[in-house]
């Protein structure tokens, strides 16, 4: 292999990798962006709609520990 050669080998490589590392900058930049963009409104519909029913949950739960599984009794049967 010639130096020529050699050189613009090593020239080539040099840039791929500076080209990769600039896509890489590109792909950061892009995720910040995207991290300080707000929700789509879509998604704030569904968080407020969450939020009302967990307040609904909280004001209708019985007092007191949860109630148990109406499941447990089979669960317990079954495993004894």
């Amino acid at each position: 292999m010639s130096a020529k050669s050699c050189r613009r080998r090593l020239a080539a490589e040099a840039e791929k990798k500076e080209k990769e590392k600039k896509g890489e900058e590109k792909d950061e930049e892009k995720d910040e962006e995207m991290e300080d963009a707000a929700p789509p409104p879509q998604q704030q519909q569904l968080t407020a709609a969450l939020a009302h029913m967990a307040e609904l949950l909280a004001r209708f739960r019985p007092p007191g520990p949860p109630a148990p599984s109406p499941r447990a009794d089979v669960l317990a049967s079954t495993t004894k």
